[in-house]
């Protein structure tokens, strides 16, 4: 099918649409009608984003898909991965697959098996990643995250660190986990200097930086005998891969549900496509950003005591990419309420007044919505 043909199938094709009250509506862009009634302009211009590929329907899809898949929704990632298709194709699918499963699982065995079945249907893919562990639901790696926020705030106060201190770092004994978190956020901060403050520049940089850390890494793992947890080196060395790294070496992933892939239900929606929902925005897409410096200026975060202030409509940063919020609160919603954390209220989680302020000014560094 040409990419002709393609439009012209899209366009004339009456669409399933998920709202976000999951309910499935028709969308007929041709004849320019929707089902619904009070919503019907809005499913109307989102399919015809999607259709005409407009580049925000493109990262909208993405950031969606990948919060779907934080989650473990199976059925909605499902209906994601087919938005992202007509975007990616499904080569491009299974490469983000592969390019974020250390930003959210430490499942080394999946990872094996995935490099060792290259053809494995995406289908599949997806089902193992819902049903992987998460970083923040491993047992070991309680109050690991509450170091990473002080690193953050830390490295910021320090001098640009040297390729020397990377290939020569000072003595960090194996179980010393801030002094690994110092070394890999003073390389991203870094690379944000050299980005000129912006951390959509920070990428080069922070690719040189790290894959010299990386060298220091490989030889304290092998030297650890744990050479297999030097293979996500192979394909890419960034900041998820270099974490991975330093967590193993400092003994938090010492855990019998590390590589676990829980039962997932993959009975599938009806729809073709799905509305975002206020999970979708956070400070990684254009209106996620501007949600979050209202909500700021709302709800003043650093004034208030203990994590208490309510999300505006439109925004839900429990599953956000933010590290001092979205991951933040999943590390402590887990912590207090186990597996039941994903149907836990955003108020519900507690912080305590002091760590909430750091993971506030963590994300403020780099995102800058509460000073600005």
């Amino acid at each position: 099918m040409t990419r002709r043909q393609k439009s012209e199938y899209l366009a004339n094709k009456v669409w399933k649409v998920l709202d976000v009250d999951g309910e499935v509506y028709e969308v007929d862009p041709k004849n320019m009608t929707a089902e619904h009634e009070e919503r019907g302009t809005a499913h109307l211009q989102w399919v015809s984003s999607v259709i005409h590929s407009h580049r925000t329907a493109n990262y909208t899809s993405i950031s969606a898909f990948h919060k779907e898949l934080r989650r473990g929704d199976y059925a909605r990632a499902y209906i994601w991965a087919k938005t992202v298709m007509l975007f990616r194709k499904e080569k491009g699918l299974k490469e983000y697959l592969r390019s974020v499963l250390w930003e959210e699982t430490r499942n080394i065995e999946m990872y094996q098996n995935w490099r060792a079945n290259p053809g494995m249907p995406w289908e599949e893919m997806l089902r193992q990643f819902c049903g992987s562990t998460k970083k923040y639901e491993i047992e070991g790696s309680k109050g690991s995250f509450h170091i990473q926020v002080r690193a953050i705030l830390d490295s910021a106060q320090l001098p640009t660190i040297e390729d020397g201190e990377l290939l020569h770092p000072p003595t960090i004994d194996k179980y010393e986990f801030y002094g690994w978190m110092m070394l890999i956020h003073r390389c991203f901060e870094r690379a944000f200097r050299e980005g000129g403050g912006k951390i959509r520049d920070t990428r080069g940089p922070r690719m040189r930086c790290y894959k010299i850390l990386a060298g220091t890494l490989r030889r304290s793992l092998e030297a650890e005998g744990l050479k297999k947890w030097t293979e996500p080196f192979d394909d890419r060395t960034d900041f998820d891969q270099v974490l991975l790294s330093a967590e193993k070496l400092s003994g938090l992933l010492e855990t019998p549900d590390l590589c676990t892939i829980r039962y997932v239900n993959t009975d599938l929606i009806e729809a073709d496509l799905a509305i975002p929902e206020a999970r979708v925005f956070d400070g990684h897409t254009s209106k996620g950003h501007g949600l979050m410096r209202k909500w700021a200026r709302a709800y003043p975060p650093l004034s208030t005591a203990g994590y208490r202030q309510p999300m505006i409509p439109g925004l839900d940063m429990r599953w956000s990419g933010q590290q001092g919020t979205g991951v933040a609160w999943r590390y402590k919603a887990f912590e207090q309420y186990g597996l039941g954390y994903k149907h836990v209220e955003w108020e519900d989680v507690k912080f305590g007044e002091d760590y909430w302020k750091q993971c506030i000014k963590a994300d403020d560094h780099w995102f800058h919505y509460e000073s600005d």
